[in-house]
């Protein structure tokens, strides 16, 4: 009778180390307070000029590819909102946000 409910004590603690295994992460940042989820999405306002937002969260900015070859960036922003950004010289011809 010891055996059988020594084993069946290790087999639920093994079932619960599973299942603990298998529940979502989560993580905290520096202040403590545990990590969201951020949207974020971008957009092209004209051929020379782009558009995103974040809902905030993580510092991030807006970056594009212009037909000049090179890329340019909003300035960084950690707060929802909307960033612009544009080519130098040039067209739009890709898109991104960073976040960091």
């Amino acid at each position: 009778m010891r055996i059988r409910r020594t084993f069946a004590l290790a087999t639920a603690a093994a079932a619960l180390g599973g299942g603990l295994a298998l529940a979502p992460a989560t993580s905290a940042s520096a202040g403590g307070v545990s990590a969201q989820a951020m949207t974020c999405s971008t957009s092209k306002v004209s051929a020379y000029q782009a558009s995103g937002w974040c809902s905030g969260g993580s510092n991030w900015r807006v970056g594009v590819k212009c037909t000049d070859g090179k890329h340019y960036y909003s300035e960084t922003n950690s707060i929802r909102g909307t960033k612009y950004v544009g080519c130098g010289k040039g067209t739009v011809t890709h898109r991104w946000i960073d976040i960091f």
